[in-house]
């Protein structure tokens, strides 16, 4: 029962630190497209940019170990 809710702290964790890069990216992104500093080429090549990251992020946390 302990490492249920260990793992669920984890989890919401991993959220949270997940939305906090995902709304920086995207205030970035908003901030140079207002500017015109990206057109909508650029903005559509770095979307999926935002979603890779965030899945290698998720990934890269992962905590869980296989038993023997």
């Amino acid at each position: 029962m302990v490492e249920a809710f260990e793992g669920s702290r984890r989890a919401l964790a991993v959220i949270r630190r997940n939305m906090r890069l995902s709304l920086c990216y995207n205030v970035l992104g908003v901030s140079l497209a207002a500017l015109g500093l990206i057109g909508p080429l650029g903005a559509a090549i770095l979307m999926p940019l935002s979603s890779l990251t965030v899945v290698i992020s998720s990934y890269r946390s992962r905590t869980f170990r296989r038993r023997s």
